[in-house]
């Protein structure tokens, strides 16, 4: 039917709908890009691989740009709504909603911080962002439809789920096959080199060291399980935030969290928990970084 056929309120909603959509799309296009550019800010300018700045700097950087950032974002788009970042702390209920609320926050930031140490570890972003991107998808869209049954389509919903999962197992499954064929050091898989050494008389050969590749594949290795381990963590801070806002164990009593207010105490959280766990790291010694 045409819009003019329609019920007032249906147009409305489907404009709310459509707004909702882009809006979705836009978050969709800033949560993709975020860790490339924390990557590009990372490496050196003169592009010879020395003197990288280091990851806890760049991450840093990151966090404190997050919560300041989302404090602005929230005042502006709450309007100046009265009560509307006001915090239920006066009830038990209430204060279990904040804390949730703060917990989800703290997952976030310890998903982005095994991203970090897994790319340390020498585990390509390419591997990694689809890792973390699928256990995220599957873990918190499961938990959240468990929250909200009613909301969703069940069929629907976990279709698309395990398509998703599909090309994401696939994507990685490549990475990783890619990897090991190559080798270590851009060889031929299996490949070692032998050193020798000059001395005066000529040539003396050292002995041929263990293969570098199998140490280098054991540090990819334990990325990849400090990425899935990020992964579990990211796909918790979703539920974490609705159970904040929606309340669905009724712990409130009715003293409710508004949506500004739990992102008000997400954000202030991960910008806590990623402030003291990266200044944590700056006293310590990275080789190669500056």
């Amino acid at each position: 039917r045409s819009h003019a056929d329609r019920p007032i309120g249906h147009v409305e909603k489907e404009r709310m709908g459509a707004a909702a959509f882009f809006e979705l799309a836009a978050s969709l296009v800033c949560l993709g890009t975020w860790p490339a550019l924390l990557e590009k800010a990372r490496r050196p300018i003169d592009g010879d691989g020395r003197g990288e700045r280091c990851y806890h700097i760049c991450f840093l950087d990151y966090a404190l740009s997050y919560g300041c950032c989302g404090l602005v974002v929230l005042l502006v788009a709450s309007g100046g709504q009265r009560g509307a970042l006001s915090l239920p702390l006066g009830t038990p209920g209430g204060a279990a909603l904040c804390l949730v609320a703060a917990i989800g926050g703290a997952l976030l930031q310890t998903g982005n911080a095994c991203l970090q140490k897994a790319l340390q570890l020498g585990c390509p972003m390419t591997t990694l962002l689809p890792l973390q991107a699928a256990l995220c998808v599957v873990i918190g869209t499961t938990a959240n439809y468990c929250l909200q049954p009613d909301r969703s389509d069940p069929r629907l919903l976990f279709s698309g789920v395990f398509l998703y999962f599909l090309a994401i197992l696939s994507s990685s499954s490549a990475q990783l096959r890619h990897q090991f064929d190559a080798g270590s050091d851009g060889g031929p898989k299996g490949s070692s080199t032998k050193y020798t050494k000059i001395e005066e008389g000529g040539l003396e050969a050292v002995a041929e060291p263990e293969d570098a590749g199998a140490d280098a594949r054991a540090r990819r290795n334990r990325g990849l399980a400090i990425g899935a381990v990020g992964g579990v963590a990211l796909g918790g801070f979703t539920p974490a935030f609705n159970i904040s806002v929606n309340d669905q164990f009724g712990w409130s009593g009715g003293a409710r969290l508004s949506v500004w207010g739990a992102n008000m105490i997400f954000s202030l959280s991960f910008m806590a928990v990623a402030v003291f766990s990266q200044s944590r790291q700056l006293s310590a010694k990275h080789p190669g970084e500056s």
